[in-house]
């Protein structure tokens, strides 16, 4: 998994989590500050993407990906509602829950 904040097509990735096998459900307990997630902005937009590495090419592919901000993710928090994921070509495939 990769996070990345910016806008204008402009983001930078300040985190990237360990690499995980065949597990298609993956809990993560992740603590930043407003600052470190967002810049203190909560409209910010993060791009979260959820990479399938390619062990042949040893390339990393997009798998999933969402757009969000801190913003809405505490108002799916608070709604308990999930940001919906999707693949590089458009299709809704899973969804992020908010804890």
């Amino acid at each position: 998994m990769e996070l990345w904040k910016g806008d204008d097509d402009n983001y930078v990735k300040f985190y990237e989590s360990d690499l995980w096998v065949d597990e298609f459900q993956k809990d993560f307990n992740l603590k930043f500050t407003d600052a470190e997630l967002c810049n203190c902005k909560p409209g910010l937009p993060i791009e979260i993407r959820f990479i399938s590495r390619n062990q042949y090419k040893m390339e990393n592919e997009v798998a999933v990906a969402c757009v969000t901000s801190l913003a809405r993710m505490s108002e799916c928090f608070a709604s308990q509602q999930a940001v919906q994921l999707f693949t590089p070509e458009g299709t809704k495939l899973g969804r992020l829950h908010v804890k």
